[in-house]
């Protein structure tokens, strides 16, 4: 236990200096924690503990002792997970995709927000700190009393990989490699039952091209027969190994923002392409799993790990030949689209250079004009997409010690701002001679005077003048937030970043409100046959948007409503829930319109988006 919590309780009045001795003792001859014998021996209340905690880490506290946890908060976290973490979901705020967890301290946090951005969670999550014994407390209700009911679809359940919560650091290779050889090593072979998804009755063929992102015909598509393998790894032992993969991947790349960028989309590409080449599930996974991978491939004694049994090398590492297999196509396609990208800029969003370049750099191309023509489709429907993607502002986030980067990036991204990073103040100031953004955001963790001199460059500047400055202090700085303030800063916010403060702290400044979409919009409309059903719930599912979707046939119309790329709403005329979703899916023609949300009805849908996609193909495939 830290010294600062007992000299907050001495100085404060609440404990005696022989009292903390006297709990200190209890503590080690029971073998509990600090806090648990404070209150064992009860020499405090619960309720000045966490206010102590409060003080102390710089964390709001909030009173967990006869909490009733709203249905949401109650399954953002399994059991097994709190309990592993010491943690406990407390709050669940749908509108901002923000849950808010009770830690025991400020490093907890940190710890944990770390852990939920390694997975690559859709969730932002904010933090209050509580005492160990409140929060555990909670915990053990919560698993007593919990009821077996249908877990909301926007919230995701996280399973902690045992004894695998410690930080990686960017280079730590031995980590990597010991980490990889557990995950590797932790399977339960299964032998699956094969998803029949092939349309042989002409009746059939109407829908199968309405779902034709997941029943294929086979003149269209040339897709390799697929050998299941004697011991096949199960769907969650693979679905466990991605989640580790692009887990270590991220804190491998951490500060490299850009190779990180591509990597990402690489892995996106990669399951978009799958889905449309009707690979199965185990077929993807090991694409994504690659895809992630392939951002190693300096380090092939680390990806030499994962192989077995899944012979990634030999997607990673093609070398190319008549025996190539489609999982290492794929790859190759998206590798070469991406060197394309890299080399050509602008001119790559253009279709049909990027089909001039592929036929000229890719060596398959010859023999593979399919995988080619579905790839190009995949790069349609996203600049499609792109119509919706509406940018909020430009934030600078200027991080000389570049220890906020990764936990600011990915929330402000995804509530729609175009974030650029600055790792130093020349950095910065180059940035800002080109671009004037919004809003900066200055952490000071450990470079007081230099983001004091910034601030009031910034400010005596007229070009940035008026550029609102954030400024982040940990509470151990030894500088105080009036020295910023009076160097220019507009406001400051302690660390840990309470995400959903600085929401309003910057919504506050009124960045670029007027170029928000609202939902007045009219959105953006089109026709079934240029995009089916299922290639847009699938665009939709991967970029986590949130839509409104009216569809409709001549008197008949339907709608569907996503909500973080989860279908939780369905309806067409009188029938409601999956059922309708299933109906929806089979139409090969008709007009859609979509428009982005913030409110939500109530969840008439429990199954996740893919879930709900392949049983609509096997419903098509039995029609």
């Amino acid at each position: 236990m830290k010294h600062d919590l007992k000299d907050q309780l001495i100085s404060s009045g609440l404990v005696f200096e022989a009292d903390i001795k006297k709990a200190l003792d209890e503590a080690e001859k029971d073998k509990i924690s600090f806090q648990d014998a404070l209150v064992n021996l009860e020499l405090i209340k619960m309720s000045d503990l966490g206010k102590s905690l409060s003080v102390v880490h710089g964390l709001p506290y909030k009173e967990l002792t006869g909490h009733t946890l709203p249905k949401s908060a109650e399954n953002a976290l399994s059991a097994k997970c709190a309990i592993h973490w010491g943690v406990c979901a407390v709050d669940y705020n749908p509108h901002l995709n923000l849950m808010t967890m009770a830690v025991k301290d400020a490093e907890h946090a940190k710890k944990m927000s770390r852990i939920y951005r390694f997975l690559l969670d859709t969730l932002d999550v904010a933090f209050t700190v509580a005492p160990e014994p409140e929060i555990m407390n909670l915990v053990q209700r919560k698993s007593e009393t919990k009821e077996k009911v249908a877990k909301p679809a926007q919230v995701k359940t996280l399973t902690p990989i045992e004894g695998k919560d410690e930080e990686i650091e960017p280079g730590d290779d031995a980590k990597l490699q010991s980490w990889s050889t557990a995950a590797a090593k932790d399977k339960k072979p299964v032998t699956p039952e094969p998803l029949k998804l092939v349309c042989d009755k002409p009746a059939d063929k109407k829908v199968a091209q309405s779902a034709k992102t997941l029943v294929l015909k086979k003149e269209n598509v040339s897709q390799p027969e697929v050998k299941k393998p004697v011991d096949e790894p199960s769907e969650q032992l693979l679905n466990s190994l991605s989640s580790a993969v692009s887990m270590l991947v991220t804190a491998h790349l951490s500060g490299k923002t850009q190779e990180l960028s591509v990597t990402r989309a690489s892995a996106r590409y990669c399951q978009l392409v799958a889905a449309r080449l009707n690979f199965m599930t185990e077929q993807t996974t090991k694409l994504i799993i690659s895809a992630w991978l392939s951002a190693l491939k300096d380090k092939p004694e680390v990806i030499r790990q994962f192989s077995s049994p899944y012979d990634l090398e030999g997607i990673i590492f093609s070398k190319g030949g008549a025996d190539e297999c489609i999982e290492a196509l794929v790859l190759g396609l998206v590798n070469c689209y991406q060197e394309i990208e890299k080399n050509c800029g602008k001119e790559a969003q253009d279709v049909n250079f990027v089909r001039r370049h592929l036929h000229m750099d890719w060596p398959q191309a010859g023999a593979k004009q399919d995988i080619i023509e579905t790839f190009l489709q995949v790069l349609m429907d996203e600049q499609f997409m792109n119509k919706f993607d509406h940018t909020a502002g430009t934030i600078l986030l200027l991080d000389p010690e570049g220890n906020a980067v990764t936990d600011l990036e990915s929330p402000l991204t995804r509530a729609g701002y175009n974030v650029h990073i600055a790792g130093g103040v020349e950095e910065a100031q180059s940035f800002m001679y080109e671009t004037v953004p919004d809003f900066i955001i200055a952490n000071a963790t450990k470079s007081e005077d230099v983001i004091l001199d910034f601030c009031k460059k910034s400010k005596a500047d007229d070009n940035t003048s008026g550029v609102p400055i954030e400024v982040l202090l940990p509470a151990s700085s030894k500088a105080r937030p009036a020295d910023f303030l009076r160097a220019g800063a507009d406001d400051y916010l302690g660390m840990p970043v309470d995400v959903e403060l600085l929401y309003l702290k910057i919504e506050k400044q009124t960045i670029a409100a007027a170029a928000r979409p609202t939902g007045n919009d009219e959105g953006v409309t089109g026709s079934l046959a240029d995009m089916s059903f299922c290639d847009m719930l699938q665009m939709l599912n991967v970029s986590c948007k949130s839509m409104d979707i009216t569809v409709t046939r001549g008197d008949e119309t339907g709608r569907v409503i996503l909500q973080q790329g989860n279908v939780i709403h369905s309806e067409l005329g009188d029938i409601i829930g999956e059922n309708a979703f299933y109906k929806l899916m089979h139409w090969a023609d008709g007009k859609f319109a979509m428009k982005e949300c913030s409110t939500f009805p109530e969840p008439t849908v429990t199954s996740s988006t893919m879930s709900l996609l392949m049983e609509g193909a096997r419903l098509a495939d039995e029609a």
